[in-house]
């Protein structure tokens, strides 16, 4: 029978592992939440103590890879929460225990996301074995109520956009290049949506104050003499609306702060995309322009 595996938490989140008291591999936490491991492989059960030799605790990996059932536990030994992990995101329940022994709260994950949050009522409860009780309090958690129409609206959003090209005119005309960005834009913030990133409301709020800033000083300024003007005070009445309706919405509802709870490491992958690809429209464009005036 081999010697237990043991880890340690240093300073800057770095995680040592041990065996038989000798270190066998060293995990480092870098910049955007990359983790450098060095050192041989890590599988087995692997168990954390404090400074003082109480178990803090107990988790499995296979060839340095989260599986199966994890414990947490409480200074005096009893469980604080259990959790499961599957190929080295979390799947399963998630439970959370008050020191008494009592559920105090459940989260179910799919394969890294949060798909259902239960909070329990205090009572002797134990680990639920079923669905929950009618008893627990509202799920907030998964992209339901109000927040459907922000989905509908968000993929709407799309098709709206792409109708805004002008298929008559040079691809790069102003008017497709200002298309293509708000197109970008509005594939980002489907991804964060539909992913329910963390960056989602705070993203949403800005996107929706910006266009009211920008569609009020488009119909102050445009066309003042009132010919032709595609952007009216009405269109800026109307996103007024909208941001009186959504951002408060966003800042105050306990289902949003529920529902988006996804590490935003999970969506910078798009955030680059966009980024690049943005970048490469605005250059091109710019580049199409001058040899245009040149040409002129």
């Amino acid at each position: 029978m081999g010697k237990e595996i043991t880890s340690k938490m240093l300073p800057d989140n770095v995680k040592v592992f041990f065996r038989g008291g000798k270190e066998i591999a060293c995990w480092a936490n870098g910049a955007g939440g990359r983790v450098t491991k060095k050192g041989k492989k890590i599988t087995g059960q692997v168990a954390q103590y404090d400074a003082k030799g109480a178990l803090i605790c107990v988790e499995k990996y296979v060839n340095n890879v989260r599986q199966g059932s994890e414990f947490v536990y409480y200074p005096s030994g009893e469980v604080m929460k259990s959790k499961h992990y599957k190929n080295g995101r979390e799947h399963g329940k998630f439970i959370w225990f008050s020191e008494n022994g009592v559920v105090e709260k459940t989260e179910i994950y799919s394969s890294g996301k949060l798909i259902k949050t239960v909070i329990h009522e205090t009572s002797a409860e134990k680990i639920p074995s079923g669905p929950e009780t009618s008893h627990d309090s509202e799920n907030y958690s998964s992209i339901d109520g109000w927040l459907i129409l922000v989905g509908i609206g968000l993929v709407i959003g799309i098709f709206i956009i792409l109708k805004e090209f002008d298929l008559s005119a040079a691809f790069l005309s102003y008017k497709n290049y200002v298309a293509c960005v708000f197109l970008l834009l509005m594939i980002y913030m489907n991804i964060l949506f539909f992913n329910r990133s963390k960056r989602f409301p705070a993203t949403y709020i800005i996107l929706q104050l910006s266009l009211l800033i920008l569609i009020g000083l488009t119909a102050m300024l445009v066309n003042p003499d009132g010919t032709d003007k595609t952007v009216t005070p009405f269109d800026a009445f109307k996103q007024l609306l909208v941001c009186s309706i959504w951002v408060p919405y966003f800042i105050y509802s306990k289902r949003v702060k529920a529902t988006f709870t996804v590490t935003p490491l999970k969506t910078d992958w798009a955030k680059r995309v966009v980024i690049i690809a943005g970048t490469l429209l605005t250059v091109v464009n710019l580049i199409y322009w001058v040899a245009k005036h040149k040409t002129g």
